[in-house]
């Protein structure tokens, strides 16, 4: 159900009118094992199928993947080094989306997990990532 309402959303969904927040349409969140962190740390904004598949399996081993519509949505990745809380809320800025992740700042010895969150947000508007180009929508 959620999901055909994201999809639902992104039907119709128009250019970001103004600068400020942007909604994220569906976000997870949850903890990766240290070793498999670096498939979510490389990939901050997802424009296609494949990295989808792959990030998704790295974050949540044995769930089918989202369906996604990249050609009017990207998904966004962060993911910490230990097991604080990870957050964030992307904003926009002259076609400039900005994603700051921010986390609690407890202290742990040789973590086995850290934390990530990764939301779906419109691509309608968006030019860049954190100044860099918003990656071509893919399969």
């Amino acid at each position: 159900m959620r999901f055909a309402l994201m999809t639902a959303l992104l039907a119709g969904t128009a250019a970001i009118a103004a600068d400020g927040p942007v909604p994220m349409y569906v976000s997870w969140t949850g903890q990766v094992a240290v070793g498999d962190r670096k498939v979510l740390a490389d990939a901050p904004v997802v424009a296609d199928t494949k990295t989808w598949e792959e990030v998704w399996k790295a974050a949540r081993p044995g769930e089918k993947a989202p369906t996604v519509d990249f050609a009017n949505a990207v998904v966004l990745v962060a993911v910490g080094s230990d097991p604080n809380l990870l957050w964030f809320g992307p904003n926009i800025q002259e076609g400039n989306l900005r994603v700051v992740a921010a986390s609690t700042l407890r202290a742990y010895d040789n973590p086995q997990t850290a934390s990530y969150m990764m939301g779906v947000v419109a691509r309608a508007g968006v030019k860049t990532v954190n100044d860099k180009p918003l990656p071509v929508a893919g399969k």
